[in-house]
């Protein structure tokens, strides 16, 4: 009596192993794109979101708050921490300058780290008061400018834009469009 031929030949293995490498080989490519575009926008998110919660909690609490930008330039990576002024008179508005004071105490919030995806020229010490406004690295025009963006994959370029207005503390969300060359709003 014969018995019955169970299992798979070596040819049979090889040939699976060869396509599901074929195919493995040509997803790889879109999801490095994809990988690069979802990094772009969580630094985006996260930064938007750190900035209403800043501005929030300085009219909420009726204090001043800060976010202050560290630049590593051989990374090209950005770090954001934030402080709060518990130790000044409520509805004082503590000095907005360069030097971190005794007065601000950093916050128990996570930084925010942006990894190679902000364009040249980001700010780095933006503070929020009680009264709504902002002030600190900003343009002549009172604008913070976040550009964040690089090249995913070939060619794709993917650039977000966040606009702080000082004055109010207003905040604005665009998208480049290629198609259209112009800023579209979020």
């Amino acid at each position: 009596m014969k018995m019955a031929n169970q299992g798979f030949t070596l040819l049979e293995l090889l040939i699976v192993v060869a396509l599901i490498s074929i195919i493995g080989g040509m997803a790889a490519p879109g999801l490095s794109e994809w990988n690069c575009q979802q990094n772009i926008k969580t630094g985006f998110s996260s930064l938007s979101a750190s900035i209403s919660q800043l501005h929030g909690r300085a009219a909420d609490y009726n204090l001043s708050t800060r976010m202050q930008g560290t630049l590593d330039a051989s990374s090209n990576t950005m770090t954001y921490r934030f402080y709060s002024t518990p130790t000044v008179p409520v509805g004082v508005k503590t000095t907005c300058n360069a030097a971190l004071t005794a007065s601000w105490v950093q916050t128990t919030d996570a930084p925010v780290v942006l990894n190679g995806i902000l364009r040249a020229g980001a700010p780095t010490n933006v503070c929020f008061y009680a009264n709504g406004s902002v002030e600190g690295d900003e343009s002549l025009d009172r604008t913070f400018r976040w550009n964040f963006g690089r090249t995913c994959g070939a060619a794709k370029v993917v650039d977000m834009r966040l606009n702080l207005y000082g004055g109010t503390g207003f905040m604005d969300k665009f998208i480049f469009s290629r198609q259209q060359n112009t800023w579209l709003e979020l």
